[in-house]
């Protein structure tokens, strides 16, 4: 077998393994479904194209911070890419509530019954007031809050100071409590 036969194979199990999860996190940057996959397609390619270049330990994160900048390029362009068709979210399998606990493990702790319509309802709010967010802050507050990373790692990944990422976050995070406690 050779070489480029392997970085095939190894580049197919990456995108295997973390397509679903970039997905998500293309769709909560971009708001819309089809422009989440043009996203996650176009962060691959460019990924894909830096081969050697970026290894596999950071090739999510590589391929992450291509998405921030390339949907913060997409914002800054013509009117035309922000245009939207209805659509539903992007596909969260045949149980929204299953993958929902793969990402989130807690959910599946909870003494009480949840109620799934009203999780998938607090969702759609959410998702709807990220929209609303300018691309930096939305990026800096799903990195920190949605993915968990620590300011540093997201300094890194958004190319920026950590101050610049506290800043973001807190902004961000004001103007959604704000949207949120607003829409009660």
């Amino acid at each position: 077998m050779a070489d480029g036969d392997l970085a095939d194979e190894d580049f197919a199990e990456f995108v295997r393994r973390c397509g679903t999860r970039l997905t998500r996190f293309a769709y909560l940057l971009v708001g819309d479904a089809g422009q989440a996959e043009d996203l996650v397609q176009t962060a691959l390619v460019k990924t894909w194209l830096r081969g050697a270049h970026v290894t596999a330990d950071g090739r999510e994160a590589y391929v992450r911070r291509v998405m921030v900048t390339t949907s913060v390029s997409w914002w800054r362009g013509p009117r035309w890419r922000r245009e939207r068709l209805p659509g539903p979210d992007p596909d969260l399998g045949t149980d929204p509530a299953a993958a929902r606990a793969r990402d989130r493990p807690d959910l599946t702790e909870r003494a009480d019954p949840v109620d799934e319509t009203s999780l998938v309802d607090e969702r759609d709010v959410l998702v709807a007031a990220l929209r609303q967010l300018p691309p930096r802050q939305r990026a800096a507050v799903l990195l920190r809050h949605y993915l968990a990373l620590t300011e540093a790692e997201t300094a890194a990944e958004l190319r920026c100071s950590v101050g610049t990422v506290k800043s973001q976050t807190s902004r961000g995070l004001a103007t959604l409590r704000a949207m949120l406690e607003a829409g009660r």
